[in-house]
């Protein structure tokens, strides 16, 4: 279990780099802008993510569409609801901290500033929860061994015995 559990770690390490990567290249050669670069690096980075973590994390050979979509669908409402929703709460508990320790810190402030320090803290803490979320869905509902793939058919007879 621990192993799966680094394995996931590792792959959501690349998959958020490789996020970033893909927006700023977007957003610096491409221009696009921030919205619309986050849109699609998010959606590209999804499906990626899908397929390391089938193989992977759960070494899942018999995932199939269903399961891909639960995966997509269960990722996009954490991405794009749970997520921005967790950064608007860390930015209104971090932002009078990070405001504070900033004044304090005037060399500090001089190299990186307070709107550096305060964005990677709320993305950081928003990743570590939203990783964890994904984690428990991902492994309860969309991989989960024990749980059949497809429901039986309401319109093939049973067979009699």
């Amino acid at each position: 279990m621990i192993k799966r559990q680094v394995i996931f770690v590792g792959v959501g390490v690349f998959n958020t780099v490789a996020d970033y990567g893909l927006f700023m290249l977007l957003v610096m050669l491409l221009g696009l802008g921030a919205p619309l670069a986050g849109v699609i690096s998010a959606t590209v980075m999804m499906v990626v993510s899908f397929f390391l973590h089938k193989n992977l994390t759960w070494r899942d050979r018999g995932a199939d569409n269903k399961v891909m979509w639960q995966f997509l669908l269960g990722t996009a409402v954490t991405m794009w609801a749970v997520r921005p929703v967790l950064m608007w709460c860390f930015e209104m508990m971090l932002d009078p901290l990070v405001v504070s320790f900033m004044a304090r810190a005037e060399s500090l402030e001089a190299i990186i500033g307070t709107a550096v320090v305060l964005s990677t803290l709320i993305f950081g803490f928003s990743t570590v929860v939203t990783l964890v979320l994904n984690y428990i869905f991902y492994n309860k509902i969309v991989f989960n061994p024990k749980k059949p793939r497809s429901l039986p058919s309401l319109t093939e007879p049973e067979k009699p015995e």
